[in-house]
Order: C-alpha cells, then structure tokens, then sequence
C-alpha cells in the first residue's frame, strides 16, 4: 500500500511506460490482498468457510484472476527491463505500447480465470483445510 502511494505522489515522474507497468503489478497486488485477507481470516478464525457455494466460487475467481494477474504482471516489469538494458525498446517509448500489454496480459489472465467458473475445466472449491476455496 506504501509503494503505491509513493508512485501515485511522484506519478509526475513515473507515469513513463516502466512506472505504468509497475502501477499494473502494485494495482494487482493490493486488490489481491484487499478482496482476498478479510474472507480467509474470517473463515479461519470460525473454523470453516463461511460464505456458502458462491461466495467460495467468486473468492476463489478473484483469487486466481489477481494471483496470476500478479505473476503476469511482475513478468511484464521484468520484460520491459530487459527490453531498456538491452536497447531493444523502439524510441521514444510509447505509453500506449505499455497499456496494450497491459491489456493483452488481463485478457490472458481470464482465459485461465473463466473456464472453471464456468464448469469447463476444472471448478473451484474448497480447500481440504475448509477455510479457504481455490481451483480443484
């Protein structure tokens, strides 16, 4: 939550393709864990999940569409790192060439996010420990 008040204070001076690509990975980051800790915790401290079958199939969609959006999107960061160091970047650099891969990442993220919400393949639901849902 600090980084992304930090970049959001400086965004004058990071809001370059790489400061886009880095407010993508904290963006995921912190929805992750704002739409994720307040439904585990709870469920832990009752001792079983609380929140039925659909709630157990929406915590478990988001879980799996921001840790992957998150594992994308610190793989984007390291793309465009390499891309700079190595002098393979077009220039200028374009805001927009960020914001389509950027795009292009989340849609990706939701070929794997839909199909087990949709009984496709595989399903979401509960974990063994019964406190938590994810992918089975």
């Amino acid at each position: 939550m600090s980084l992304l008040t930090l970049h959001f204070k400086l965004r004058d001076k990071l809001m370059d393709p790489t400061g886009v690509l880095l407010c993508n990975f904290l963006m995921a980051n912190l929805c992750m864990s704002l739409l994720q800790f307040p439904f585990s915790a709870s469920s832990s401290f009752a001792g079983g999940w609380l929140y039925g079958d659909f709630g157990c199939q929406l915590y478990a969609a988001v879980g799996f569409l921001f840790g992957i959006g998150v594992i994308f999107s610190l793989g984007l960061v390291i793309l465009d790192g390499y891309i700079v160091i190595f002098g393979l970047a077009p220039q200028p650099r374009l805001l927009s060439y960020s914001l389509i891969l950027i795009v292009c990442t989340w849609l990706l993220v939701l070929v794997f996010v839909v199909p087990p919400l949709l009984d496709i393949f595989g399903r979401y639901g509960l974990e063994p420990s019964g406190t938590s849902c994810t992918i089975d």
